[in-house]
């Protein structure tokens, strides 16, 4: 049983030097090819000494029986995560986030984790309709997360996001599972076809319609079709083989002629072990199929009914054209192992720390310093200081920025203000000169703060707090300034709690920390 309320094993860990990483996860489907690659690049970060934990988003799993689900994967895909949390904030002595699908990323995005990167296996968006689903998927790449995706198309693909080319690793398979034809194996006149109607980017209706032509055109054919329980096929010359293991895949891509694999979005990892095991593909031709397939291992058709068939027939008949396919498959496999895979993974996460990620944000151009100088050092003590929660208690915050010569070099300075994980709240706020708010502003509170910040030039700015908001919450800001030429550059970024004072508790607080890339020092007031 897997919905069960249960206690969440208490957040112990033995850290490695190489550090901790958090992988963030949904709940797997038995068959999953998207947490089997992830518990695969797990495994590779291990080899690579670090320690990985594995976490689910506390909303409606927070009733799932962890340990339960813990077993399952152990039995499903080989892989033991160790004991799996639900908790509200990662613990702080996590170095590293992983997000693994458009719904993780929010929650990886608001924790105080020094690098946070975002796996990204497919582009989700697709996965659904225009609407609620579509656009949060398609915002989550937006988050300000570092992604690596799996194959070159997504990674064209993020680059759109990203502003910068996006580390991505190629399509691995388990060589020691998925090889050529023994010589006890023989291939017999067969087809073998991934039917899996729950998943529209599988086109299932189009495959209904392909091997309704194919059967007609050639009835000796034998055709298996396979990767769901589903009965959604019915018919005589079909064979429904259901859920396979990866055993059974590879035994029926060994006695098969051809192979059958669509896939609307980004590939599937299918037609890569079929090809290891030196069975001709067949998929659709298009955008996403056109950047990560060797050209002479797979074929690809018009994604119409007619064209598809044809294809396969005329394969069927060509015993030459197989035999070279099928060897060019070979020679893929044998050069992408899931190994090779893995070790591709651990160095596009290095690989972000050379990278500077450049986004749009209230249409300006705003360049962001490499990852790992802003997701470091003051700003960790200040997450980690959250953790602890040691909140402010007022209902407006004023930002004081003192002047240094590095910071007066600077044309203006402004800062992105939120607390709201989809930063609804977002607020921008323009710092201005102490001697321009004395002499525009009435307000009393901000006259006696005014009075209060004698250092001449010093920078000020007032945030205003909602009302109705949260009793605690957390506050993030980011800092840009502009120089003389323009260029808006993110230099600086902070978090702290909020607490809403009452009636029996009066407004206090007070934080000066260093804002180092910009030489200076911020203070903030409660107000």
């Amino acid at each position: 049983m897997l919905f069960k309320r249960k206690p969440h094993a208490p957040i112990e860990s033995e850290r490695s030097e190489a550090g901790v990483v958090a992988w963030v996860i949904t709940i797997p489907a038995k068959g999953s090819g998207g947490h089997r690659t992830i518990f695969h690049n797990a495994a590779a970060l291990g080899r690579s000494g670090m320690t990985c934990e594995f976490y689910i988003v506390p909303d409606a799993n927070c009733c799932i029986d962890l340990e339960v689900l813990r077993n399952n994967i152990k039995e499903w895909f080989d892989f033991d995560t160790g004991p799996i949390r639900c908790v509200a904030y990662l613990p702080p002595y996590c170095d590293t986030a992983i997000a693994t699908a458009w719904n993780t990323a929010r929650y990886v995005s608001m924790q105080s984790i020094p690098k946070k990167y975002y796996f990204v296996q497919d582009y989700e968006p697709f996965f659904y309709p225009i609407g609620d689903e579509f656009i949060e998927a398609e915002a989550s790449y937006d988050l300000g997360l570092m992604p690596i995706t799996i194959g070159r198309w997504l990674s064209k693909k993020m680059e759109g996001h990203a502003g910068v080319p996006v580390p991505f690793v190629e399509f691995g398979v388990n060589d020691e599972v998925y090889q050529s034809c023994q010589k006890d194996e023989y291939r017999e006149h067969a087809l073998c076809a991934v039917f899996q109607p729950a998943k529209p980017r599988r086109l299932s209706r189009l495959l209904k319609e392909t091997l309704e032509i194919v059967h007609e055109l050639d009835p000796s054919l034998k055709i298996y079709v396979f990767g769901s329980d589903s009965q959604g096929v019915k018919s005589g010359w079909i064979e429904n083989l259901g859920l396979l293991s990866i055993d059974e895949c590879a035994h029926l891509y060994r006695r098969c002629e051809m192979g059958l694999c669509f896939s609307a979005t980004n590939p599937s990892r299918v037609p890569f072990e079929m090809m290891a095991c030196g069975l001709p593909v067949i998929d659709i031709a298009g955008e996403n199929t056109s950047l990560d397939f060797p050209d002479d291992a797979v074929a690809l058709a018009k994604p119409r009914p007619e064209s598809v068939a044809a294809t396969v027939v005329a394969l069927s008949s060509d015993a030459a054209l197989r035999t070279t396919m099928g060897k060019a498959g070979v020679a893929y496999g044998k050069t992408h192992s899931l190994a090779a895979e893995g070790e591709q993974f651990v160095d596009a996460m290095t690989q972000w720390h050379s990278i500077a990620r450049i986004t749009d944000e209230a249409n300006s151009n705003v360049f962001h310093t490499p990852a790992e100088e802003i997701w470091t050092g003051h700003l960790r003590k200040a997450n980690e200081a959250i953790a602890a929660w040691q909140p402010f208690h007022c209902n407006d915050i004023a930002i004081i920025v003192e002047p240094t010569a590095d910071l007066m070099a600077f044309s203006s300075v402004r800062v992105a203000c939120w607390s709201h994980p989809d930063q609804s709240d977002l607020q921008w706020i323009e710092l201005e000169p102490v001697e321009k708010w004395s002499a525009g502003h009435r307000n009393r509170k901000m006259s006696r703060l005014i009075k209060a910040t004698r250092t001449r030039g010093a920078l000020l700015g007032l945030v205003t707090l909602p009302e109705n908001r949260s009793k605690a919450l957390t506050m993030t800001m980011h800092f840009y300034a502009k120089n003389s030429q323009g260029e808006e550059r993110f230099y600086e970024a902070c978090s702290f709690g909020i607490y809403r004072p009452d009636s029996k508790r009066g407004v206090r607080g007070f934080i000066e920390k260093p804002l180092e890339s910009l030489g200076s020092t911020l203070v903030l007031r409660a107000r």
